[in-house]
């Protein structure tokens, strides 16, 4: 016991010195000094209500900006389904007046007519339903006649064999075509060609007639693209 006791005493006062000597590494311990929060009441309910406030923005901008998206996706979403159902209920409608009224134009008389005779039956009968942009005659060789209003249908040929292929269809017997070309000249908007064939008493196949038209001047679909667009 006596020799622990020597040992206790001569650490200490080991200790004693080095601490007299103020060695850098020898612990000293310094009053701690509180913090703004802590030494006024106010200024503790200042910065807490600071950090609640900026934590409540954060989450309100990310709250409307989730709302505002998800408002804008809904307001797309119901602009394209509008403008969906109106090329629904309006295309066919469209395609079906055009087939209509170029049958009923498609009188087997018109090939009787001479050539001058013809481009002012045309020209009447274009003005009197405008519809079609351009007609045109072809006899029952799928030779061109004429048209209206350009007369030379080599003026208004695409390169395109669909529409070839449509007139050759047509005088073996198919009704009616309805086939997409490329746009006129100087537009952007594709062409949609009608192709019924001129029929004689026997229901046979004596000529071809054509219109063509296109959706950003014809009347029935003009309401269809001023939806797409907008939309």
């Amino acid at each position: 016991i006596l020799a622990r006791f020597l040992e206790l005493i001569i650490a200490g006062g080991i200790a004693e010195i080095l601490y007299l000597m103020k060695v850098k590494t020898w612990y000293r311990p310094s009053p701690l000094v509180p913090s703004p929060s802590e030494i006024s009441m106010q200024r503790r309910y200042f910065y807490t209500l600071l950090t609640f406030m900026a934590i409540l923005s954060i989450v309100m901008m990310l709250g409307n900006y989730a709302t505002a998206g998800g408002a804008a996706q809904n307001m797309v979403r119901d602009r394209l389904a509008t403008s969906s159902e109106v090329a629904v209920q309006t295309l066919p409608y469209f395609i079906e007046t055009g087939t209509s009224l170029l049958q009923y134009m498609a009188d087997p008389n018109l090939l009787t007519m001479g050539t001058d005779q013809l481009s002012l039956k045309l020209e009447e009968q274009v003005h009197s339903a405008p519809f079609f942009r351009q007609v045109h005659i072809f006899d029952a060789n799928g030779n061109p006649v004429t048209g209206y209003p350009v007369v030379l249908y080599d003026q208004i040929r695409t390169g395109e064999e669909d529409e070839t292929n449509a007139i050759a269809r047509a005088l073996q017997g198919i009704p009616a075509q309805v086939i997409v070309l490329s746009p006129w000249a100087n537009e952007s908007t594709a062409q949609i060609s009608f192709v019924v064939s001129i029929k004689d008493s026997n229901d046979q196949a004596v000529g071809v007639m054509i219109g063509r038209t296109d959706l950003a001047s014809n009347s029935f679909t003009q309401q269809v693209i001023q939806t797409i667009e907008s939309a």
